[in-house]
């Protein structure tokens, strides 16, 4: 199950993205009604939450990876369980001031994933802390071993948010490294499959509050570093919004989650007949380079979760989505 602490934070961070001159070319109200259905109606292992698959064995050599006049980190070790794998971190403050720091374009094998730790640090102290990949995300997009962990980490006072510090992207290296060829999982419902870019709905999980989010698989073989943002589409433009948005490089994949909340900013619980564009921009010349149908999702494999206690899989179901189409 991943990991949304910061949830509040991300919302706000998708309503800033999205209001920074990154958004659609069209009005989406304007868009035709949903001639295509995407339903969830089956979760495999890989959003399976009873799931104990977990990455193999990898070990790292113990090194310092940044210092400055604020702060120093140093790697320790490398550990998973059934549920999240871990680099382990020792951070010291030099600053005389309580700090939180924020890991940000967080990736493992080259894959954009969401990274999650408890990083606050009192003035002048230090701390042994890990970085948090959930297995789940690991699992959508095919990861079996680790390699290779990237990172940046941004230091913030914590008595007024101020930013103190941020690292470079810094990337740290496993002892499979040089022996694993990372494949990527392209099971799902393709959405999308144009100018070198792939989007493959995987399913439905929920997040820690119980609430429905739809996973998405974005792989991006192309030359342009893309922005992915959504919009509602018809009537529910007038109920729901949706804070989806996320930078995807050239060359890079990324897990990502698309979910909907109220105009008071409650996440939606029942997602069903929600329609909804995911647009594609060129983030370098911010002009729209496509964009999905209008989809919705079907949310009936929430409640099989919350009412079947522990979930078993068909094994002899092999799809993860199914794909309708209706006549406009």
């Amino acid at each position: 199950m991943y990991n949304k602490r910061l949830l509040g934070l991300a919302l706000m961070l998708g309503l800033v993205l999205t209001g920074c001159g990154k958004t659609a070319t069209e009005d989406p109200q304007a868009a035709p009604s949903p001639s295509s259905i995407v339903e969830i109606n089956s979760v495999v292992s890989d959003l399976n939450l009873t799931d104990n698959t977990q990455p193999d064995t990898a070990t790292i050599t113990p090194q310092e990876i940044f210092r400055n006049d604020t702060f120093v980190i140093t790697t320790d070790s490398i550990d998973s369980d059934s549920n999240s794998t871990y680099l382990f971190l020792n951070l010291e403050n030099l600053t005389d001031q309580d700090v939180y720091l924020v890991c940000e374009s967080a990736s493992i094998n080259g894959i954009l994933m969401d990274c999650s730790g408890d990083m606050e640090l009192p003035a002048k102290e230090k701390t042994f802390t890990p970085l948090i990949f959930n297995n789940p995300d690991l699992n959508v997009c095919g990861i079996t071993a680790v390699a290779s962990i990237s990172f940046k980490l941004s230091m913030y006072n914590q008595e007024n948010a101020e930013l103190i510090c941020e690292t470079d992207q810094m990337e740290v290296h496993t002892s499979l490294y040089d022996s694993y060829t990372q494949t990527l999982n392209t099971e799902g419902q393709m959405l999308y499959d144009e100018n070198g870019i792939q989007l493959i709905a995987k399913g439905a999980t929920l997040d820690p509050d119980n609430t429905p989010v739809i996973v998405i698989f974005a792989i991006n073989n192309s030359d342009k570093n893309v922005f992915l943002t959504a919009q509602l589409a018809g009537n529910a433009a007038e109920t729901y919004e949706t804070a989806y948005g996320y930078d995807l490089p050239a060359g890079m994949s990324a897990v990502t989650y698309l979910n909907f909340y109220d105009e008071d900013g409650v996440i939606a619980d029942d997602i069903k007949n929600i329609p909804v564009i995911i647009s594609l921009m060129d983030d370098d010349e911010e002009k729209e380079i496509g964009r999905t149908q209008a989809l919705t999702f079907n949310s009936s494999i929430i409640e099989d979760y919350l009412n079947a206690g522990d979930f078993e899989e068909d094994p002899e179901q092999e799809n993860i989505v199914s794909y309708v189409e209706e006549d406009e």
